[in-house]
């Protein structure tokens, strides 16, 4: 299995949603992406940048590096920062709303 493989599976696992709510925020069916889980086969290069973008995390990390590995604090950041971005927009409404307060 590639390295992005893994990756997606972890940063998934991380943020503990189903591959359902992830392919909805990147506008693709399910089954494209768990077969990407899966390697059986890769995105192209814009949907590429999407994924590193809705995960906060460089291309380099995406199919390079090794994410299971990533220091306790970065994971908690990179968990918050990712819930955020598989929000809905009224969570996400309320998440900012409650920034401004503060």
């Amino acid at each position: 299995m590639s390295r992005f493989a893994i990756n997606l599976r972890v940063l998934r696992n991380i943020l503990n949603v189903p591959a359902q709510t992830v392919s909805d925020k990147l506008g693709i069916k399910a089954g494209t992406y768990r077969a990407w889980e899966e390697g059986r086969c890769q995105p192209d290069a814009a949907m590429l940048i999407k994924i590193s973008e809705l995960h906060e995390v460089s291309l380099t990390d995406l199919i390079k590096n090794d994410l299971s590995k990533k220091k306790p604090e970065q994971t908690r950041d990179h968990f918050i920062i990712s819930r955020y971005n598989v929000a809905d927009d009224n969570i996400k409404k309320a998440i900012d709303l409650m920034l401004k307060i503060v």
